[in-house]
């Protein structure tokens, strides 16, 4: 099965789509901190936006060739897991318009949506879905039974975890390593901190395997219970800044690694940093809409910019 949706039109020359890029990065906001003085968008409801940032990523999936496409298809699928998580949620709601919805433009494996649109409820739609993956790969046929036990929530953790680890052991183009080492890194410090913070002390650390911090080094930094102090586990100073949250500021932090590798990397380097451009367009609009009742100093802190 292949990662994502069948595309049979071949797309453009590598040039010619980031001149494309380029242009279209015109639409991104320059200054947030200009933006929050605005009234947010009254129809930017959390569906609505990731709607709108799936179309964005069926348009570029279209622009590419298809060499270029299949290189860049993991990062894809990574974005496309939440559509997967929302519809199961629809699904479990009977709101099969919303489903309908979120699968128009939807990347996700044509099994996959099939089975998304065919289920008859929630339950259903896991197994079939759970199925589809599997034939995808052997180490999705466990996520049934994690949502037998746990529900949504522990299938979504189980379904993460699966991906991000495959993806690491699948190898692939040198930027597409690196954004999900750097995604692997941010989700296991952002857990080591949880469980520091709120001392979690019968709780394991939980680790997604394939980061580049050593998983050794997280459980000594949870062992030393010094949750303000982030050096000691990403190997160089880290600091919250203005307030930040420790999940903003590491998000920041990717997204400047991200600017920078846009810069190299051939082609692809360039793709993922635009698609992660938009994710965090997407991201910052939902929270000047979930935020609009706050005051506009707290809620640029949790901007990612």
């Amino acid at each position: 099965m292949n990662l994502l949706r069948e595309e049979k039109r071949d797309g453009y020359p590598t040039p010619y789509l980031l001149a494309r890029l380029r242009a279209r990065r015109s639409g991104f906001t320059l200054d947030w901190l200009q933006r929050l003085s605005q009234d947010p968008d009254p129809a930017a409801a959390e569906e609505i936006l990731w709607q709108r940032f799936l179309e964005e990523l069926f348009w570029v999936h279209r622009q590419m060739n298809r060499k270029l496409r299949e290189t860049v298809a993991p990062v894809l699928l990574y974005f496309e897991l939440r559509t997967l998580l929302l519809c199961l949620r629809n699904k479990a709601a009977r709101n099969e318009a919303a489903v309908k919805e979120l699968l128009t433009f939807s990347l996700l494996p044509d099994a996959v949506r099939e089975a998304l649109r065919g289920a008859a409820d929630g339950p259903a739609a896991v197994a079939d879905v759970t199925e589809s993956l599997t034939a995808l790969s052997p180490c999705y046929r466990d996520l049934k039974e994690r949502y037998v036990s746990g529900g949504l929530r522990v299938f979504e953790e189980a379904l993460v975890r699966t991906f991000l680890e495959a993806r690491v052991r699948d190898g692939g183009h040198p930027a597409v390593r690196v954004f999900f080492a750097d995604v692997i890194d941010l989700r296991n410090v952002l857990s080591a901190y949880k469980q520091v913070r709120w001392e979690m002390e019968n709780a394991p650390t939980p680790c997604i395997a394939g980061g580049r911090i050593p998983v050794r080094r997280l459980h000594d930094w949870v062992q030393a219970g010094n949750p303000e102090d982030l050096s000691g586990l990403t190997g160089r100073e880290f600091s919250g800044g203005g307030g930040a949250s420790v999940e903003i500021s590491l998000l920041r932090a990717l997204t400047l690694r991200l600017h920078h590798a846009g810069r190299g990397f051939d082609a692809v380097g360039p793709v993922l940093e635009y698609l992660w451009r938009c994710y965090t367009e997407m991201r910052n609009l939902r929270v000047l809409y979930f935020g609009k009742a706050i005051d506009s100093e707290r809620l640029a802190v949790e901007l990612i910019r």
